[in-house]
């Protein structure tokens, strides 16, 4: 019954007469049609091979390699200096992590997200933050009056969910307040450029404020989509094993 009301709203909002603004906006766009568009604007990403630099606030950068075949992997290789120093495999139920400086393997699950960070991951999530998609957004939502971007709101008793959408139907920024735990979450997109027939995103900021105080940037200097990849996860016998 809900996928039949969704359409229904779907083809209502189809049916109205809309217009576009000077910030080439649709008006009267229902916030179920503005976040189905988005959905139907996702990047066709089946292999992903790129090189990315990664600056956290108040500490190093470094670079991380990523490597993925989206529906079952994905592979980061983190380096600096030239020298790796983690390598984290991926998987829909696993987080296998190679810590090379202090020469341990930690096998962990989904959990560890919400020990170490304080915030609830699985691996569609991060399928779709490497893609650039926004994360959550299972619920209702509603327009909120906004004049260069389409932005939907989703609230409830434990949280509200904001979405900025740009005229082209890509994800400009997400904002989620988790409000019984007074966690927030920021995820930015920029420099959207096109990889073939890709639309993708070059320049992501994650400000995470949670367990701890995170302002990330990541900024994409190689990247190759839908080409065969491989990434290998070879752990040393002599290392550590820590659950």
């Amino acid at each position: 019954m809900r996928m039949y009301l969704a359409l229904a709203v779907l083809l209502w909002a189809g049916c109205r007469t809309q217009k576009v603004n000077n910030e080439g906006l649709s008006t009267g766009l229902a916030a179920v049609s503005i976040l189905e568009q988005t959905e139907a604007n996702r990047p066709d990403i089946r292999t992903l091979n790129g090189r990315a630099r990664v600056a956290i606030e108040g500490s190093t950068e470094f670079t991380v390699q990523v490597t993925a075949e989206t529906d079952s992997f994905i592979g980061l290789s983190f380096r600096l200096i030239g020298l790796e120093g983690a390598r984290i495999l991926l998987t829909p139920d696993s987080v296998k992590i190679i810590d090379r400086i202090n020469k341990q393997y930690q096998p962990r699950d989904y959990s560890y997200f919400r020990e170490q960070f304080g915030i609830d991951l699985d691996f569609q999530s991060l399928r779709d933050l490497l893609a650039g998609m926004p994360v959550w957004t299972d619920g209702s939502w509603f327009p909120v009056e906004n004049d260069s971007l389409y932005h939907i709101r989703q609230r409830s008793p434990d949280r509200e969910n904001d979405l900025y959408i740009l005229p082209g139907f890509n994800l400009s920024a997400q904002h989620i307040k988790d409000l019984v735990n007074q966690r927030e979450l920021t995820l930015r997109n920029g420099s959207y450029k096109k990889i073939g027939e890709v639309s993708f995103s070059h320049t992501r900021h994650y400000l995470l404020n949670a367990v701890d105080n995170y302002a990330i940037q990541v900024e994409w200097s190689s990247l190759t989509l839908n080409e065969d990849v491989d990434f290998t996860f070879t752990v040393n016998p002599k290392y550590e094993v820590v659950r």
